[in-house]
């Protein structure tokens, strides 16, 4: 599924492609599609270190913890 919506966006001309890998992805040949087309690509959340490409990554553990108070 996911490799279809990669298509179509692909096939509809869009300015650019924001993206969460799908749980199901084996393989990354659709989004070196992407790269190799030169579409301006994010990943977010579930991502590959294999594909250069911006990424927005959180750090779940210090998101997690309170700041700290300097008195």
């Amino acid at each position: 599924m996911e490799k279809k919506q990669v298509q179509l966006l692909i096939n509809k001309r869009v300015d650019g492609i924001i993206m969460s890998l799908s749980n199901e992805s084996n393989d990354d040949d659709h989004i070196r599609e992407i790269i190799h087309r030169n579409i301006p690509f994010v990943m977010f959340d579930k991502i590959t270190k294999m594909i250069p490409c911006s990424k927005v990554i959180i750090d779940d553990q210090k998101a997690f913890l309170p700041p700290q108070l300097n008195i």
